[in-house]
């Protein structure tokens, strides 16, 4: 049997409830919702709390907040749902037919008939539709996912829910519908590309795997737990073996150009002969360091090694300093000189921190923002590490920009933790970053990090 539809004093009582718990609702509140409910003909209580949240809240944040107040107060499980036929995908098609009637045809029979079949077509077309998927690459399933939901496909489609309703409750039902929507078709993308990506893995042979029981031969994104603990020590103590190696070259480098007159004036001492040489005083130069690192959603569990490395080298050096990027450069040197090991996924714990535009890789910004930040640290022996797969999602980049680059360091040194087959296709900007480089190597197991530490160490200073 149906709960009968709250009383005017229930009403009133529940707005005030909502007031004391910091919830702001309008002073007409309780007479705007007896009409409400009325107009709508709501004939229980569950439709009534659902009608409510449109009158009661004025920012979609405060849905949350409604919904556990809305519990408490009439003592019941609140479940925000569009439990209303007063507005459906075909009614919003019906009112706006000339809009939409070049829509896309998946999407169409979607709207018509929200069934899974039909769904499961429009997200077909949507992974078919993104020319640059290859599932091949060392990137998560969630990446694609998010790549394809960003797709001039999906924005086309989406501008379906783009209409300005009279009033609250219209605005609202809309903004549901779109939400529904949305999360439906992102889980069956995932869906979708998680067949296809087992679909076509190949089993490993037996002689194969044994070949890689060399964990330091071990891509860093094929390691579990344990074995990735591991490795992320042991590249924090290369960070430290770079570190110490840069040391030793700079206090090496003691004796100075040799001084004529002092060795003339030492050598009367001895009738003339020359001895002893003397050597002018050289001044020590400290290593003068910026490390780049990508943290982007392509990067993912590749950055984390990146910020180990780059943890060790700060341990040693005050005057390094370490950026990371997505698009737009942050600095993150004493959070990464205070941590290591699995700590420093402290970082990309709190990724959104670091978004300053859109969550989308942008070198451009990204480069421009970080010589900003650096614009009053002079070139003189500068040098540059980055550590990023240079994809830029499609997006140019200027060479004047990169100009720029390559004049405020000395060198510029690359790792690229992505197969260099795939270096330069899809969104790969490594063609245009390649001829700015002193180095640009492939970096995505512990040998290969050792291989590059041998090759710089003799050269940074």
């Amino acid at each position: 049997m149906k709960s009968l539809i709250p009383s005017n004093k229930v009403l009133s009582e529940f707005a005030n409830f909502c007031r004391q718990n910091n919830l702001n609702v309008g002073v007409n509140a309780t007479k705007d919702a007896k009409n409400l409910l009325s107009k709508y003909k709501i004939v229980d209580i569950d439709k009534a709390i659902y009608y409510l949240q449109f009158l009661f809240i004025s920012n979609k944040k405060d849905m949350e907040k409604y919904n556990s107040l809305a519990s408490e107060f009439f003592k019941r499980n609140v479940n925000l749902v569009n439990m209303s036929k007063g507005l459906d995908y075909e009614k919003i098609l019906s009112h706006n037919k000339s809009k939409f009637k070049n829509m896309n045809t998946s999407f169409l029979n979607y709207l018509k008939s929200p069934s899974h079949d039909n769904l499961k077509q429009l997200s077909n077309d949507a992974v078919l539709s993104f020319a640059s998927l290859d599932l091949s690459r060392p990137v998560s399933i969630n990446y694609w996912v998010e790549r394809i939901m960003a797709s001039a496909y999906i924005d086309e489609i989406a501008q379906f829910f783009n209409i300005t309703s009279r009033d609250n409750l219209g605005e609202f039902q809309i903004y549901e519908l779109k939400q529904r929507f949305i999360s439906q078709l992102r889980d069956e993308i995932f869906s979708q590309l998680f067949y296809m990506k087992n679909k076509n893995k190949k089993k490993y042979a037996a002689d194969f795997l044994d070949e890689l029981s060399d964990l330091s031969e071990k891509d860093f994104l094929h390691t579990d737990k344990a074995e990735r603990k591991e490795l992320l020590q042991e590249a924090r103590k290369l960070g430290i073996q770079l570190a110490v190696k840069l040391k030793k070259q700079a206090n090496n480098r003691k004796k100075g150009r040799i001084s004529l007159r002092k060795t003339i004036r030492k050598s009367l001492s001895y009738g003339g002969s020359m001895f002893a040489i003397v050597h002018l005083s050289k001044i020590k130069r400290k290593p003068k360091l910026i490390v780049f690192c990508d943290i982007s959603g392509s990067m993912a569990l590749y950055s984390i090694f990146g910020l180990n490395f780059l943890s060790g080298i700060l341990n040693a050096f005050r005057n390094i300093k370490a950026y990371v990027f997505i698009d737009g450069s942050t600095e993150v040197t004493d959070i990464v000189r205070k941590n290591a090991g699995e700590e420093i996924s402290s970082i990309l714990g709190k990724w959104n921190n670091y978004v300053k535009l859109d969550g989308h890789s942008d070198y451009e910004l990204s480069i421009e923002s970080l010589l900003e930040s650096i614009k009053d640290i002079s070139s003189s022996n500068l040098h540059l590490l980055v550590i990023g797969d240079a994809r830029n999602n499609y997006r140019a980049i200027d060479q004047q920009v990169l100009n720029k680059f390559k004049d405020k360091f000395k060198k510029i040194y690359w790792l690229n933790p992505e197969k260099k087959q795939y270096w330069s296709t899809g969104d790969s900007i490594v063609s245009s970053i390649e001829p700015i480089c002193d180095s640009i190597e492939e970096v995505r197991n512990l040998n290969q990090l050792k291989i590059f530490v041998q090759k710089i160490s003799k050269q940074l200073v």
